[in-house]
């Protein structure tokens, strides 16, 4: 796990570039302006989504993909795609 998550590994930095890639696709084709910087966005998006997926379960968020989402979607200033809206 520390290899697909460190920073210094091969595949962090990789899905770091790849999401930074498709945001700044977005915003040359006009349709996404993001609130911050596209790298720094790209970097706390991976980060999050480790933290959803491979966090201690007594935190009570490790596999909520619905709610990973959700919180993405914040990020990004757009409508979560197909999560239920939690209350």
């Amino acid at each position: 796990m520390r290899v697909l998550v460190s920073g210094t590994g091969a595949v962090q930095p990789r899905v770091v570039a790849a999401i930074t890639e498709l945001i700044d696709a977005e915003v040359s084709a006009g349709r996404y302006e993001p609130p911050i910087d596209p790298a720094t966005l790209s970097y706390a998006l991976v980060r999050l989504a480790e933290a959803f997926l491979l966090s201690d379960a007594a935190a009570g968020m490790r596999g909520d993909v619905d709610r990973l989402n959700e919180v993405q979607a914040a990020l990004l200033g757009v409508a979560p795609r197909g999560a239920r809206h939690r209350r």
